[in-house]
């Protein structure tokens, strides 16, 4: 069994255009996630950025492909996730 019996999963995105030379647009884009037990303590995270996406909302997808699959290598089975996305 994992670390919690129940633990509870924060999935964020964030994008954020960036201008560069000659008026070339280039998004800057992170994932990341919090896992925490039935005692708020932090039992495990994960964040990375993304060179390519499309939209805001592919992120917050690669968040929740993440944020499961490194819950279940470690074991953990009763876990709630929540996204503060409006693209639910």
């Amino acid at each position: 069994m994992g670390p919690c019996t129940l633990c509870k999963v924060k999935m964020h995105a964030s994008w954020r255009s960036k201008v560069r030379a000659n008026d070339v647009v280039v998004p800057s884009v992170f994932c990341g996630f919090v896992v925490r037990a039935e005692n708020g303590q932090t039992v495990l995270a994960g964040a990375g950025n993304l060179n390519a996406v499309q939209d805001a909302l592919c992120p917050e997808a690669e968040a929740c492909l993440a944020a499961p699959t490194a819950t279940m290598s470690r074991g953990m089975s009763n876990i709630v996730f929540e996204l503060d996305s409006p693209n639910k």
